[in-house]
């Protein structure tokens, strides 16, 4: 069953060295939020849209060089790209639909994204989508080590799922146990193997708060990797070398301006608090070492017994 609830008010005694990593986030202040990027972790953030209007869901482009992110800059949240060398940032979807949290393919030639809680795919060179999903009621996405496959949560079958997009078959992964009335960000391992997401299904005090739990793919061994009575842990990102998972807290008390980026490792031991200013949400971590490299799952996911369904 569940691990006791692991306070991070006082956070490892012995750090671990944290890797030589690029983050973008999300911050915002009363008036509006933009895309940040820290060139390390001891760097100062650096304004990377700063434009009046939300910005939101960064994602690092493979290479390094763009980064996609979602922006209600037009009156309505749409997927642009910015160039990080040359500052252009280039609008990719025109609908009246929500668009939202976008993620690059490993190889850096396509971008998944969500549109009014379903799955779309969009060649950014291009500008030709496809649309892959129908009715899933998507709230979190991710794209599987090896890129040939999309990892998401389906409100409407309740659990986790993977699309394959070139036969478009289902698969249902693994479920914890209990009820998924919510997921607030989800991250899979680089090795294929781990998937950490953001659930609010255990109630405490007043209500339910997110905590952020992890599912083992292959064993479906489930865990409590961490639980802030006081606030929600949302939005997990795994480092590229599957050391760390950097997240958000909005712990009012704990952060400078009611929500931070923390790190913690696979064992929901916290290491880490950047100490931020503004409130900033949803970190997406870099690290150029593993820049444009295809990571192989590492598993047979087919020794699973999970349900295979032909996508209508």
């Amino acid at each position: 069953m569940f691990e006791l609830i692991f306070s991070f008010l006082l956070l490892a005694s012995s750090p671990l060295e944290l890797p030589d990593v690029k983050l973008a986030f999300e911050s915002c202040d009363e008036k509006d939020c933009d895309i940040y990027v820290m060139e390390s972790l001891e760097g100062e953030p650096v304004n990377l849209t700063n434009f009046p209007a939300p910005d939101a869901y960064p994602d690092w482009s493979p290479d390094g060089r763009k980064i996609a992110f979602a922006s209600k800059r037009d009156g309505n949240w749409e997927i642009y790209i910015v160039n990080l060398e040359t500052e252009e940032q280039r609008r990719l979807t025109r609908d009246p639909s929500l668009d939202s949290l976008p993620k690059w393919s490993p190889d850096g030639r396509m971008i998944a994204w969500n549109r009014n809680h379903d799955l779309y795919l969009m060649d950014p060179l291009t500008g030709r989508w496809s649309r892959l999903t129908e009715g899933m009621g998507v709230t979190g996405l991710e794209w599987f080590p090896g890129g040939k496959k999309i990892l998401f949560y389906s409100m409407s079958r309740g659990g986790f799922c993977l699309l394959d997009i070139k036969t478009g078959l289902l698969e249902d992964l693994p479920r914890p146990p209990h009820k998924l009335d919510g997921v607030y960000g989800l991250s899979i391992s680089p090795d294929g193997r781990k998937l950490v997401y953001a659930s609010n299904h255990e109630l405490f005090g007043a209500g339910a708060l997110y905590g952020l739990y992890m599912i083992d793919l292959i064993s479906g061994e489930f865990k409590r990797l961490i639980r802030d009575p006081d606030g929600n842990c949302i939005l997990p990102c795994w480092s590229p070398d599957g050391r760390f998972i950097f997240f958000t807290s909005d712990n009012k008390d704990k952060n400078l301006d009611g929500a931070d980026i923390w790190i913690m490792t696979p064992e929901g031991e916290v290491v880490r608090q950047l100490k931020l200013e503004k409130a900033n949400y949803a970190p997406d971590v870099f690290d150029p070492r593993y820049a444009y490299r295809s990571i192989s799952p590492g598993v047979n996911l087919k020794e699973t017994l999970w349900g295979v369904i032909k996508r209508k």
